[in-house]
C-alpha cells in the first residue's frame, strides 16, 4: 500500500479506493485531473477527412454547418442519384464518420463518435 501511495503522489493521482470483505478486496484507481483534461482535449480533435471522396467531404462540411444531413439533401448538394447517395452515406457510417439517427422517412445522419 505504501508503494501505491508513493506512486499516486508522484503522478499527482488520487489515492485509489479500497474495499474488502472476508474473501477478497477491490482496488479502484481513479484518473488524475490532468489526465482527464488531456483525454477530453483529444476527443475534440477534428477527424481527418482526406480519406473521403469530394462528395463526402462536401457532405461533412454541410453536416458541420447544419448539424445533420438527410439522404435527399445529400442527393441535392451533390447532384447525384439516390443509389450513389445511399452508397456514399453507408460508407461514411461504416467508417464511423457519420451515424444514423431516426428511422424511415425521418432518418438523418449526424457526426459519429
Amino acid at each position: 500500500m505504501q508503494r501505491i501511495r508513493e506512486i499516486c503522489k508522484k503522478e499527482n493521482a488520487p489515492f485509489p479506493g479500497i474495499e474488502f470483505n472476508q474473501s477478497y478486496f477491490y482496488v479502484t484507481f481513479r484518473q488524475s485531473l490532468e489526465y482527464l483534461k488531456m483525454s477530453e482535449s483529444e476527443k475534440r480533435i477534428e477527424p481527418d477527412f482526406s480519406m473521403l471522396n469530394e462528395r463526402q467531404q462536401k457532405a461533412m462540411n454541410y453536416v458541420k454547418k447544419n448539424g445533420n444531413i438527410t439522404n435527399k439533401e445529400y442527393v441535392e448538394i451533390n447532384n447525384i442519384s439516390r443509389e450513389t447517395a445511399k452508397r456514399d452515406l453507408s460508407d461514411l457510417v461504416e467508417k464511423s464518420v457519420l451515424k444514423i439517427e431516426g428511422k424511415g422517412r425521418g432518418m438523418y445522419y449526424v457526426i459519429g463518435s
